[in-house]
């Protein structure tokens, strides 16, 4: 989201300008606010429904999917379209990468965001900023497919199609499906007829947000979570599960974020059987297929078609993000318990699931740690979720009665830019500092910062990180880490990857040379990580995997540093000084400054000392920050 406040403020800008500088254009947009030639809600048997979504994660394109079936079920005509990519390919694109970026890589950055497009006023801007710049794009969708109403999932989608309501460009009802307990105020939109949440305090946040068209609903799920429930035994027979154990589903949604490790670890630890579902998150399966390879209480998955017989055998589900995996489990009557919840709406889903007595929230692992071993021993039963309201998705959307359609008094969009000038004063100051800030983009937390793994090394593991920027030393201490046999991390910068050769036992990353500015000619700077990785692959025959930019104790990345980074590189930040100033786990050996016989006397002592305490290396990658 970072990167989408940066384009909507130049977005407003634009369209500020024009409004100022082009009156023509000003006259264009009144004229243009006409009726779109949408049939309403008409009162017979069948009606036909268009469904908007997005791509965003998999709860938004899960909960249209099943709207689709319950209104099929009921015998009415759905439509499902991409909603986000109808109104623009490249947003959708910047949004779906941006979004797992931050929670990947800088989750606080998520978090801020997420608190700050919650502002009424901000709110209220990028609602419009929606409207005006792709409000005629989805125009056109509802006007080519003609529904008697629109239901949309996502916010953006949401935000738009309320805008052409609420200027009366928009004819047919419109209806927004929240899935979450907690509501963003970005996720309503004035102009939506009706807003279907899941509890009563949602939907008193949507009041609070400034709609009072709230209505609670059952949310729509898939037919197998439906239908007849299935056999624990069976199902863990399938599965290869022991039938008397005490079964934990650990997912962390389509992207498989989260620390899920750790859970698994706890899990794993307290006596009960893990199942975690990884997702699309290849990198992460692989890499707990590593760390629990051999662990009989643990099996791994990737992306699963069968969710329904998972949680058939599962006795509770642990969950970081509160979306529709947690409502399939009320929907089974699975207790859930949240655990590490995701920033931005996880822990505002948390909290609200748990003050209404739907879900535990674990805040460490300690509680977690004990709340399992309690379960196992029998000595604690978690409370059986279920749903608020029996109503289904599908009568509430087809029962509802429309507001009007042109609301009288409205000021036409060209009107309403120059008041917009303060509030895009605000986020263009606010994305300049995201943009500019050390601090905004950093990846904070402990000395190193590795945002893309959620585990940590166990008791006994070391990881080792080199920095070599003289050839000579490169291919020295590259030699002697092959004749240890230990799987460190060589960073290199264009002159040190000289002296590399092909290895299978260490990975490679970039340095940017010391003394770097990191505001000044990212292009230039940008030029020589390429040549420097070109160096890599000449030298080695792979390609780097990390990317630490202008070392030194002042720098850390901002969004420069994403132009400068190669492509699929993960961004580190070291802290400099000696290993025992490293976090837990990790070693870090800067060698710039230091001659060959000093830097091999260095790594000497590291290694000697770290076999001498019995501690075993392991690759970066099984390292968290």
């Amino acid at each position: 989201m970072t990167v989408v406040v940066s384009v909507m403020v130049i977005s407003c800008a634009v369209l500020f300008g024009r409004a100022i500088l082009f009156p023509r254009m000003r006259g264009q947009i009144e004229n243009d606010a006409t009726v779109a030639p949408g049939r309403g809600l008409q009162h017979r048997d069948r009606q036909r429904v268009l469904i908007l979504w997005a791509a965003i994660g998999g709860g938004h394109e899960a909960m249209a999917s099943a709207l689709q079936c319950e209104l099929e079920r009921a015998g009415h005509e759905a439509v499902s379209i991409d909603g986000l990519r109808s109104m623009s390919p490249r947003l959708d694109r910047l949004l779906r990468s941006t979004y797992q970026f931050q929670l990947e890589h800088a989750p606080w950055s998520y978090e801020l965001i997420f608190h700050f497009l919650d502002l009424t006023p901000i709110a209220g801007a990028i609602r419009l900023l929606c409207g005006l710049l792709f409000g005629r794009r989805l125009q056109r969708i509802v006007e080519r497919e003609r529904p008697d109403l629109v239901v949309s999932t996502y916010p953006l989608v949401t935000a738009t199609l309320g805008w052409l309501r609420l200027t009366g460009r928009l004819a047919t009802p419109t209806v927004a499906v929240i899935s979450d307990y907690g509501v963003h105020r970005l996720w309503t939109a004035p102009g939506i007829d009706r807003h279907l949440v899941v509890s009563a305090p949602s939907a008193r946040a949507v009041q609070r947000a400034g709609s009072n068209s709230a209505c609670v609903i059952r949310p729509p799920l898939a037919p197998a979570f439906t239908a007849l429930p299935l056999d624990r035994a069976a199902a863990r027979r399938a599965l290869g599960i022991p039938e008397d154990a005490l079964v934990t589903l650990i997912t962390g949604g389509a992207w498989g974020v989260g620390a899920l490790a750790e859970t698994v670890d706890l899990a794993v630890s307290a006596g009960a059987f893990a199942v975690v579902v990884t997702g699309r998150n290849a990198r992460l399966r692989a890499r707990l297929e590593r760390r629990f390879h051999g662990c009989p209480n643990a099996l791994i998955l990737g992306w699963v078609n069968d969710m329904p017989r998972l949680m058939a055998a599962a006795d509770c589900l642990i969950q970081n993000a509160g979306g529709v995996t947690c409502l399939e489990a009320i929907a089974l009557g699975r207790p859930i318990i949240v655990y590490r919840p995701i920033p931005g709406h996880g822990r505002l889903n948390a909290r609200l699931m748990e003050e209404i007595g739907i879900a535990r929230w674990a805040r460490g692992a300690d509680e977690l740690r004990q709340m399992l071993r309690a379960m196992v021993s029998g000595t604690l039963r978690l409370s059986t979720p279920c749903f608020e309201s029996d109503l289904p998705a599908s009568a509430a959307v087809l029962s509802m009665e429309p507001l009007p359609a042109t609301r009288s008094g409205h000021t036409s969009p060209s009107r309403s830019l120059p008041r917009l000038l303060p509030v895009a004063a605000s986020l263009a100051a606010a994305a300049l500092w995201i943009t500019l800030s050390p601090g905004a983009l950093a990846m904070t937390g402990r000395t190193l910062r590795l945002p893309t793994m959620d585990d940590t090394p166990a008791a006994g593991e070391e990881a080792l990180v080199v920095i070599a920027t003289d050839p000579l030393v490169a291919g020295a201490l590259q030699s002697r880490l092959e004749e240890w046999h230990v799987p460190a991390t060589l960073l290199v910068d264009e002159r040190g990857a000289r002296g590399l050769h092909p290895t299978a036992e260490i990975s490679f990353g970039i340095v940017e040379s010391a003394g770097q500015r990191p505001l000044v000619n990212p292009w230039r700077r940008r030029q020589a990580v390429r040549q420097a990785v070109e160096e890599i692959q000449k030298g080695t025959g792979t390609a780097p995997v990390y990317f630490l930019p202008s070392p030194g104790r002042r720098t850390r990345p901002t969004l420069v540093t994403l132009i400068v980074a190669p492509t699929h590189a993960r961004i580190l930040v070291l802290s400099h000084g000696e290993p025992e100033s490293q976090p837990a786990g990790v070693i870090v050996l800067d060698t710039s400054s230091m001659t060959l016989d000093a830097a091999q006397s260095r790594l000497e002592e590291i290694l000697s000392e770290s076999q001498s305490r019995g501690l075993r290396w392991v690759p970066l990658d099984e390292v968290s920050s």
